[in-house]
């Protein structure tokens, strides 16, 4: 209803604003060294087209669909940037939380995004958001109400969280410095609505989802380094077999990116990443059970290393090598125009 309500705002002023036509995607194709993996194929992984541009001079405005997604519409909100440090935006988008996850995917360094981007950040939602520049923008915020915590927190069941709030503040107190904080809290109902994790075990849960994060970015010249930690919480109250309140359930992913801009055309990179699930303070025998009151601790390692061929200024073509448990091959071809 909120998504008709901006479209039909945007049809009812069509003398009053500038739109520019956005049209990209993307092919992928993955290779599989496990000859027991389903994941070998060739796919779409985006197919988005969109406008943006100004409305009454005092908004911004963006409608972007992708007809690759489960979740058909992406970004389709209304941006009030009349004062720098206290603009308002509503409608749908990303919520403030992991600087890999709210980079474009046109910007992306590898073909995928990090695991902790895909599983632990929430994603898109509907809601309300503050946000500014302040310091000679050298800090800025966002704080905002969102109707959940992000399409990313879907589990098995369809379930998020209830509503979203969330927070992030980032800095650059030097040139080609970022710094950053981030949280998003939400109230999960009861039920096996834990995050859906590949490899990791679901569990049941009841009450609030919290998630932390602080993010670093220094870019001096041809070289980058990136890297993020996040650490997720969900309650788990009356969730055990006599009903009794069990230890949260943990999950925390870190990461740490280099690239390298050797030559024009081409960017080196290599990426390392760890993500980990478990119990908050553990005591006695782990188990699988999603009632269990201790978890196992269950850990992921993966290396990512690639380089990415920029063809002409709106296309370009990336290879990546994948180590996580076996070898796997990913490559992409995009183009944005």
């Amino acid at each position: 209803m909120i998504i008709a309500t901006l479209i039909l705002t945007l049809l009812a002023f069509p003398s009053s604003f500038r739109y520019r036509k956005i049209l990209t995607a993307d092919i992928r194709a993955s290779l599989n060294a496990d000859i027991n993996a389903q994941d070998n194929n060739t796919d779409i992984g985006h197919a988005r087209l969109g406008v943006q541009g100004k409305l009454l001079k005092e908004f911004q405005y963006q409608v972007e669909v992708d007809f690759a997604s489960t979740h058909f519409w992406k970004d389709v909100f209304l941006d009030l940037h009349h004062i720098d440090y206290a603009q308002v935006k509503i409608g749908k988008f990303k919520l403030p939380f992991c600087m890999d996850e709210l980079t474009s995917f046109r910007d992306l360094d590898f073909v995928d995004r990090t695991f902790t981007a895909r599983k632990l950040a929430p994603g898109r939602d509907i809601g309300v958001m503050l946000h500014g520049r302040i310091l000679k923008d050298g800090l800025s915020y966002q704080a905002g109400v969102f109707l959940h915590d992000g399409e990313n927190s879907e589990s098995k069941t369809g379930v998020r969280g209830v509503p979203g709030y969330a927070t992030r503040v980032t800095a650059q107190p030097l040139k080609n410095l970022h710094l950053g904080a981030a949280f998003v809290g939400s109230d999960v109902p009861e039920g096996l609505n834990s995050l859906r994790e590949k490899g990791f075990t679901t569990v049941f849960v009841q009450g609030p989802r919290l998630r932390f994060g602080t993010e670093f970015s220094w870019e001096p010249g041809p070289f980058s380094i990136k890297s993020e930690w996040v650490h997720e919480s969900e309650a788990r109250k009356g969730q055990g077999i006599h009903e009794e309140n069990l230890p949260a359930r943990i999950s925390r992913g870190a990461y740490v990116t280099v690239m390298w801009h050797f030559a024009k055309p081409f960017q080196l990179g290599g990426r390392f990443e760890q993500v980990r699930n478990g119990s908050a303070d553990p005591e006695g025998m782990p188990f699988s059970s999603p009632r269990a009151p201790t978890l196992p601790t269950e850990t992921q390692n993966i290396w990512t290393g690639g380089v990415n061929w920029f063809v002409l200024p709106f296309a370009k073509i990336q290879f990546n090598g994948v180590q996580n448990g076996h070898w796997a091959a990913e490559a992409r071809f995009q183009f944005s125009m």
